[in-house]
């Protein structure tokens, strides 16, 4: 039988090469098996605690707008804003010292004429309110 006789040589040409023959008589690679998908997880990351000190060494965040308010007066209003909230106030609101009910839509252009609470009030949560006027202008 030829048939047979190929079929004999080529089962021994698989086995000179290093392959083996499965029990069902049939060459080729053992069936691949796929891992099984990991279980869905429900557990969410943790959420930082802002009074806390991240692992950068940087100092904590006051949970808080509490503390002893500074002087913002005479200052640029953007440096007033970025010297309040780096102390933790950031209940912060600015109004047009001369009444005329302008914005101040580019804070770097006005100065602090006046703040309320006064300096050296002790804050528990108040919000803290910057009278300013342009640069150019003078505080009434």
């Amino acid at each position: 039988m030829v048939v047979g006789g190929v079929f004999v040589l080529l089962v021994a040409l698989g086995l000179a090469v290093g392959e083996e023959t499965p029990a069902d008589g049939k060459a080729g690679k053992p069936p691949v098996t796929e891992a099984p998908a990991p279980a869905p997880t429900t557990e969410r990351a943790p959420v930082p605690d802002p009074t806390t000190a991240p692992a950068t060494g940087t100092a904590p965040k006051e949970k808080a707008e509490s503390g002893t308010l500074p002087s913002f007066v005479g200052m640029g209003l953007q440096s007033a804003q970025d010297k309040a909230q780096e102390l933790g106030f950031h209940h912060l609101a600015s109004h047009d010292a001369l009444g005329r009910g302008r914005n101040q839509v580019s804070d770097r252009n006005w100065k602090v004429c006046s703040q309320e609470p006064a300096a050296g009030t002790a804050l528990n949560g108040q919000p803290v309110a910057l009278r300013a006027v342009k640069f150019e202008e003078s505080c009434a």
